[in-house]
């Protein structure tokens, strides 16, 4: 899917009715038990906010924003590489995570993407929107 389509359908999905997921939910209580979030709206990641939010969430997760979307240096992009073992992310990684977090019932009554310092449940959320995308 094309990233314009893709950032499309995630500021629409403020606008649906969406089937709730329970690991999406389960997952989404955990961030919210966490301190170190960090919380903004999906029109602040579209509006002059990206590089300083991306600078918050790499501070935030320990991990580096990379732009490059195909990188043949052994399994850095892998999906079959852990996720203990990335040590970056790129900005489809972000819109998954957006993506998932927008289906979930928090967003629904906050408007708020939230992101905590776990990296685990980090692509764990992306799993779950990279899934969610497959069925656009």
């Amino acid at each position: 899917m094309k990233i314009q389509r893709y950032l499309e359908e995630i500021r629409n999905l403020k606008n649906l009715t969406l089937d709730k997921n329970p690991d999406l939910e389960n997952i989404v209580d955990d961030i919210v038990s966490n301190e170190s979030n960090i919380e903004f709206t999906v029109e602040d990641f579209f509006e002059n906010e990206k590089l300083k939010l991306v600078s918050k969430i790499e501070q935030n997760l320990n991990l580096a924003f990379t732009e490059e979307e195909n990188t043949n240096l052994c399994f850095i992009n892998s999906t079959e590489l852990r996720s203990e073992y990335k040590q970056s992310f790129r900005l489809n990684d972000l819109l998954d995570y957006m993506y998932a977090f927008a289906h979930s019932s928090l967003y629904s009554k906050s408007q708020k993407i939230i992101i905590g310092s776990d990296t685990e449940v980090f692509w764990n959320v992306v799993k779950i929107g990279s899934d969610l995308k497959k069925k656009i």
